[in-house]
């Protein structure tokens, strides 16, 4: 198993160790895993949607090599002025459509709707266990041409500790509510609509900004207009769960 390390000087969790590959995995050359059909090839499936033709249109399933494990207890520990634990958690692999090769933006809403919801059940499961303090969903994307996309996926990764910079959020957050006794995001958007300068794209209910102080070139944050602060709560409906989809395609 991993392990979680604390930088003392940055006080930020590092995982090290090697990631021990699942006894259930085959490793076939030239056969695509996530395909309909090759169920067998990856780890026992954790959910999965049903689609029109009685196959499954979305399914979700343990990563075969997982950075943070289920099983295990945290365990933390000194090691003299250092700090470590077991990489306790979930590692899990989201399989959008059973399509090869088409990506995300090319899925009908509807299918996109449906990874939506896949995304919030599973981090709504994963709180329920009191050892994991944070859940991230990520989505690699590169510059591959078209034959070389692959099948497309997206991750679900759920840890014991908060990555610093969302520590770092939530203090300066928290500190502009003390003093404003307002959320410091709604009013970043109430902002941006009235600049005008920095919405990419708006539908209502969701906003696409380039925030003031990108950190990167192209980065968008995608938020909702109306407050909330929980994403799996804010798209408990299906018509918010639509609407987000068919935003997030545009």
């Amino acid at each position: 198993m991993g392990e979680l390390r604390l930088d003392p000087v940055a006080h930020r969790w590092v995982v090290t160790g090697k990631r021990r590959v699942m006894g259930d995995f085959k490793d076939v050359e030239g056969i695509c895993s996530f395909c309909p059909g090759n169920e067998s090839f990856t780890p026992r499936a954790i959910a999965e949607l049903p689609g029109a033709d009685g196959r499954w249109s979305a399914r979700v399933f343990h990563d075969r090599a997982p950075i943070f494990q289920v099983e295990g207890k945290e365990d933390r520990r000194g090691v003299g002025i250092f700090d470590s634990m077991n990489a306790i958690g979930a590692h899990e692999v989201v399989v959008e459509t059973p399509q090869h090769g088409v990506t995300l933006a090319e899925l009908p809403a509807a299918q996109v709707a449906n990874c939506i919801g896949l995304y919030r059940d599973r981090i709504l499961d994963l709180k329920r266990d009191v050892r994991l303090r944070y859940v991230s969903v990520f989505k690699d994307q590169g510059l591959a041409a078209r034959s070389e996309h692959g099948h497309s996926h997206s991750q679900v990764l759920a840890s014991p500790v908060l990555p610093q910079f969302l520590e770092i959020e939530f203090r300066w957050s928290k500190m502009h509510f003390q003093r404003r006794e307002r959320c410091l995001f709604c009013d970043a958007i109430q902002q941006e609509i009235e600049e005008g300068k920095r919405v990419v794209d708006e539908n209502g209910e969701f906003i696409a900004i380039c925030p003031f102080a990108s950190r990167s070139p192209y980065e968008l944050w995608v938020l909702p207009i109306q407050h909330a602060s929980s994403f799996e709560k804010d798209v408990s409906s299906p018509g918010r769960v639509n609407s987000l989809a068919s935003f997030l395609k545009s």
